[in-house]
């Protein structure tokens, strides 16, 4: 991937976030959020739910370190050093700057339907 596409990438998806987090308080962001629940709660089965507590499972701190070790070591066998650097140091950021972000977005989980017992704000998702 050219290093223009890279920077369009993070310029698109850095605007994405910055929307989403200005507008989660509004009226619109509200709408938007009871438009997902009622898509999410109409389709709801066993095969989504299995599936979306498979994603939490796979989410979950411990989870995520033994994927992210085991591809930081693949790419060190396949001599990528600098993407195994890269992909480490956004691992460790994420790990930080996600609950700081939590703390100041302060967004309450939504208590509708709930499938797992979890604590914390809901805002930005650590699956993303």
């Amino acid at each position: 991937m050219s290093q223009w596409k890279r920077i369009s990438l993070l310029i698109v998806f850095t605007l994405v976030f910055g929307i989403i987090a200005f507008f989660y308080e509004s009226r619109l962001g509200k709408w938007i959020d009871n438009e997902v629940y009622e898509f999410i709660y109409s389709s709801e089965s066993f095969i989504t739910t299995s599936i979306m507590l498979g994603a939490t499972k796979v989410g979950e701190v411990w989870a995520m370190l033994c994927i992210s070790l085991l591809l930081v070591a693949y790419l060190m066998l396949k001599r990528h050093k600098i993407e195994a650097l890269f992909f480490a140091l956004t691992m460790a950021l994420s790990g930080i700057l996600n609950p700081a972000l939590k703390n100041i977005f302060d967004r309450e989980r939504p208590t509708l339907l709930r499938l797992i017992d979890i604590t914390g704000f809901s805002f930005p998702s650590g699956h993303a």
